[in-house]
């Protein structure tokens, strides 16, 4: 099979250059490999390598979205989502 090269991504609309992705990942390398590619499209990255990381970082970052791997190792999602959602300045994310 030949090899197709990678569409070239649109760049970030100008109302969102400049907004916060909270990165949570326990693994380094996707961490490093999501920041790159945020900051190359003209984002703000903010990132944690577990849940709770991830509740201060969203306190204190406040940040427009958050990609969060469902497999964290350390911390069961599920409990991080519900601690989210009791706290007000994070429900909005």
């Amino acid at each position: 099979m030949p090899f197709t090269p990678p569409k070239p991504i649109a760049p970030t609309p100008e109302d969102l250059r400049g907004s916060t992705v909270l990165v949570v990942d326990d693994e380094r390398a996707w961490r490093v490999i999501l920041e790159t590619d945020l900051r190359m499209l003209g984002y703000k990255v903010s990132m944690a390598e577990d849940a709770d990381q991830a509740l201060e970082k969203a306190q204190s970052d406040q940040p427009e979205v958050a990609i969060i791997d469902l497999m964290l190792s350390s911390t069961p999602l599920i409990p991080f989502s519900r601690r989210e959602r009791t706290t007000p300045t994070l429900w909005a994310t």
